[in-house]
């Protein structure tokens, strides 16, 4: 057959088909939270295709919901060996992903190196690593330059703005930076949840909880479940937790995420 760039033959176009047809298939499992299921059929993909990008992506996603950190670093730094050069969304994913995981180091590096590429998540990415590290003046310090930017400010920096001035009980300021991120990207889990941690700080906890579960209502997706559970569960609201737990299962029955919040709450009610 005719060589590809990396020198082997191509697929045949039928196996090609067949492969776009598992991997949707993969990624509608993934979407309805059915990560488990979604993973030998990627892996069967990548196997047949290692260049295909989306399924790289996808397959890191899987592995994130199900708790799979490592698995899914592996998997999206593929992303980024087989992109172009300087194509930084990839870079940032891997620096982002590499922040959740708790590797910071890892999250700096890469971020460092998307902020060369002009990548505004690296920004994000960055104040986030100095606020883990307790580096407050820098955390804004970043922020503050992530904004001077111009344009929709990127996702995130209002947060990382608003954390700094929450840990310095500025907390009006915050609900100002949290608001501000909301008008820019109405469905920010994160500017929701800062939301009602301030009313709590505040010593508002009605409040807190109002605003914790409206989450869902805003970002009905796991994430957005999660979030809301956790903070109704912190602000002494069991029964409301509860109440959303069941619904969220009902929507997104194979959630690694859920399975595990319901798991904590039996183990709860049997101590």
């Amino acid at each position: 057959g005719t060589a590809r760039d990396d020198g082997g033959a191509r697929p045949d176009p039928k196996e090609a088909i067949g492969s776009l047809t598992t991997l949707q298939t993969a990624t509608r499992l993934h979407e309805a939270g059915r990560s488990a299921e979604a993973v030998p059929l990627l892996q069967e993909v990548l196997c047949a295709n290692p260049r295909l990008v989306d399924g790289w992506e996808v397959l890191a996603s899987a592995h994130e919901r199900l708790g799979r950190m490592d698995e899914a670093l592996a998997a999206l730094k593929k992303t980024v060996a087989l992109s172009p050069p300087g194509r930084s969304n990839y870079v940032a994913d891997v620096a982002a992903l590499a922040l959740r995981a708790g590797r910071l180091d890892e999250a700096r590096s890469h971020a460092e190196l998307a902020r060369t590429f002009g990548e505004g998540r690296a920004d994000v990415v960055l104040a986030r690593v100095a606020l883990r590290e307790g580096k407050l003046d820098e955390a804004l310090r970043v922020a503050d330059e992530g904004l001077a930017r111009g344009g929709t400010p990127t996702a995130g920096l209002h947060v990382a703005r608003a954390e700094v001035l929450g840990r310095r009980e500025r907390l009006s300021e915050a609900e100002r930076e949290y608001r501000a991120e909301l008008a820019a990207h109405p469905r920010s889990v994160e500017a929701l949840s800062g939301l009602a941690i301030v009313a709590a700080a505040s010593g508002d906890l009605a409040e807190a909880a109002r605003r914790a579960a409206t989450i869902p209502r805003v970002v009905p997706t796991p994430d957005g479940y999660v979030t809301a559970i956790v903070s109704l569960r912190s602000f002494g609201r069991p029964t409301d937790a509860a109440a959303l737990l069941a619904e969220a299962k009902r929507s997104f029955p194979g959630d690694f995420r859920l399975a595990r919040l319901e798991a904590g709450a039996k183990a709860g009610r049997a101590r």
